[in-house]
């Protein structure tokens, strides 16, 4: 009886504690969730031809970003019902809506085989290149105006350094491109992500 009382508190307190753990990472998360959907806005400059050399040109920060959102249908009237004149606001899509937004149009395009293979391989060298150490590169894969990247990372913390390196910093960033970045899942290995990079020139898909 005695172990049991003095057990309890322990488990009690680990149990908090893994609580305030996931907490900190949910908010950590949504705040890398915003940068991307800022990044996922910014408008298309054209970079340099893709070099294995980390492109020089800054990226050009728009005057005025908007977030990914979608209106909700506004139900017809029933005749001889009130009208409600108050307009339908948008509704910010989720981090998992606006994933599933991209996977369904990286599926849906097809491929321009002249820009995918060499973009591909300068993708996977860059991001090779600059990957925190115990992270890894799972896929890259080109269709015509973006491509998808999937890499693990064993905590929050290295997807931070990964975001930065690869889709924030214009010196180290695969290519000047709209970019958005988020989890996959979260498992024994680490946190499986999905990044979308658009091609020079390009926007990434409008999510209607």
């Amino acid at each position: 009886m005695k172990n049991r009382f003095i057990i309890t508190p322990v488990i009690i307190a680990t149990a908090a504690g893994l609580l305030f753990l996931k907490h900190s990472n949910d908010v950590a998360i949504e705040q890398i969730h915003r940068q991307m959907v800022t990044l996922a806005q910014r408008p298309a400059v054209p970079a340099p031809p893709a070099v294995l050399a980390p492109p020089a040109c800054p990226v050009v920060a728009p005057d005025r970003v908007t977030t990914a959102t979608r209106t909700e249908p506004t139900a017809k009237p029933v005749e001889g019902s009130e009208v409600d004149s108050t307009p339908t606001l948008p509704r910010r899509m989720t981090r998992e809506e606006i994933r599933d937004g991209y996977e369904m149009a990286f599926i849906e395009e097809p491929e321009d085989s002249s820009w995918a293979s060499s973009a591909r391989s300068v993708a996977t060298q860059r991001i090779d290149a600059i990957l925190p150490a115990g992270s890894a590169l799972r896929s890259v894969d080109c269709r015509t105006s973006f491509c998808r990247i999937e890499t693990n990372h064993v905590d929050l913390e290295h997807y931070k350094q990964f975001v930065e390196r690869a889709l924030v910093d214009p010196q180290s960033s695969v290519w000047n491109g709209a970019t958005f970045s988020t989890v996959i899942d979260s498992n024994s290995e680490g946190m499986n992500i999905v990044s979308f990079v658009s091609r020079d020139g390009q926007t990434l898909p409008r999510l209607d």
